[in-house]
């Protein structure tokens, strides 16, 4: 499936203002560089699989939400899910941590679930 880069700025922008943010504040929270919107839109720049799900990540959807290729905004995961904490904790491909790094980064995203559970 052919993805349309200007359909992924498009929702984007769009998910950002409901999400009650601005582009530049959401670029900022990502790392991502100011012009990285324009850049895509006016010069043609393609955006990397990591930069858009630091984007989906931020704006907690998909990235096959953004991307167009769904109109579900939200991933499923399910309790059996061993990376679903993973990917959330580290932004990055579980394969990279070794078993004891995935512990340590699994019981850090159960930390931080508990502490929203305190606030309620």
């Amino acid at each position: 499936m052919e993805v349309n880069i200007i359909k992924f700025v498009e929702i984007t922008k769009k998910t950002a203002k409901d999400k009650g943010t601005t582009i530049n504040q959401m670029l900022i929270a990502c790392g991502l560089n100011k012009s990285f919107i324009y850049d895509i839109e006016k010069k043609g720049a393609v955006p990397s699989v990591e930069n858009i799900a630091k984007i989906a990540n931020h704006l907690n959807v998909s990235i096959d939400y953004l991307l167009g290729r769904t109109e579900k905004r939200n991933v499923e995961t399910t309790d059996n899910d061993d990376f679903s904490d993973v990917l959330i904790a580290s932004y990055g491909d579980p394969r990279e941590y070794t078993e004891e790094e995935l512990e340590e980064i699994k019981a850090f995203a159960r930390f931080v679930k508990s502490k929203r559970e305190d606030k309620k």
